[in-house]
């Protein structure tokens, strides 16, 4: 049976946090960070977010910047060290972390701003040319799009029927009919009808919609998250086992809620569908991992002899399955 899978209601209750998960920015967001240990050079998160950036050429003086889901406030806090001349605001649907946001950013004073709302009614807001339309220069969705809704367990047979009008609309009420529409759209928009589905699978139709409309806001799109179909980079090969059964998105079952680990060449083609352009690559790459024959071989054997080795293991295991991509719209 298809589900729909919502987070809204459990990041607007009193129990959303980011204990329960391990996330890349937090992880990196100090210099004396023990997750350090894992990269090459000891350089935070928000460095290396805002070198891209600027190596890129879309974080320019004075940059308008909005963070769509902040968290704990850690990247924002990072940016905003680093530029001194941008100012960034955050939406997020999360009273409980916008208060870690505010407490986190109160420094730079106005420079900081907040809105607790949720982003897709701001996107539909922005089509009608008002609220946050046209009033940034880049938007970053930082380990997010997963949390956005999604379909869980649709069955592949049944959809295939439907999209070949063996299952007639009528025919498809027994089987939720409007989450069946929204899964025939998702397949068919991305051009996925021939591609070679699993038994069951898992459509992110909330980061789809979010890459499509997010150009409202803002003309840059920075995003990273947790991805079904990323590729070990050559310099890590030999690292790890692959044992994923297939590319598609995949459910991520946390506490309290669940996420979807998400299929970047399905947000990217979503992108160059509204004639987007759009770079990105393997989150593990950019942030300098290392691969040396010690890492190597903790990897390989499993052996975490020390607090040290487990750091590794954990961090290392974790990041590779992250991916990031910058699109003009």
């Amino acid at each position: 049976m298809i589900t729909l899978n919502d987070t809204t209601e459990y990041h607007r209750g009193d129990k959303a946090s980011l204990g329960w998960e391990q996330t890349i920015s937090e992880s990196l967001k100090t210099a004396d960070s023990p997750y350090m240990t894992a990269l090459k050079n000891r350089r935070t998160y928000a460095d290396v977010i805002v070198e891209l950036l600027e190596e890129r050429g879309v974080l320019t003086e004075g940059a308008r910047i909005l963070e769509v889901g902040g968290g704990n406030g850690s990247l924002a806090r990072g940016i905003l060290e680093r530029r001194e001349d941008v100012s960034l605001t955050i939406v997020d649907i999360s009273p409980v972390f916008q208060e870690h946001q505010k407490e986190a950013l109160a420094p730079f004073g106005d420079r900081a701003q907040f809105l607790l709302a949720d982003i897709f009614d701001e996107l539909d807001t922005a089509k009608k040319g008002k609220g946050l339309a046209g009033k940034f220069d880049i938007v970053v969705a930082n380990e997010i799009v997963g949390d956005f809704p999604a379909l869980f367990d649709v069955e592949r047979d049944l959809l295939l029927a439907y999209l070949e009008d063996e299952l007639s609309r009528e025919e498809a009420r027994d089987h939720q009919r409007t989450l069946m529409d929204d899964a025939v759209d998702y397949v068919s928009d991305l051009d996925l009808v021939h591609a070679d589905m699993p038994e069951r699978v898992n459509l992110p139709i909330g980061a789809v919609r979010f890459v499509r409309e997010v150009f409202l806001l803002a003309p840059v799109l920075f995003l990273t998250e947790h991805s079904s179909d990323y590729d070990i980079p050559e310099a890590y090969q030999g690292l790890f086992r692959d044992e994923r059964p297939h590319r598609w998105p995949r459910k991520v079952v946390l506490f309290g809620h669940n996420e979807v680990a998400v299929a970047f060449r399905h947000l990217k083609q979503a992108i160059q569908n509204e004639g987007g352009n759009v770079i990105g690559g393997s989150l593990m790459e950019l942030l300098n991992v290392r691969n040396d024959d010690g890492v190597k071989g903790i990897l390989l054997s499993g052996s975490v002899a020390t607090e040290t080795h487990e750091l590794l293991c954990e961090f290392i295991n974790h990041v590779k399955e992250y991916q990031w991509i910058l699109a003009k719209g």
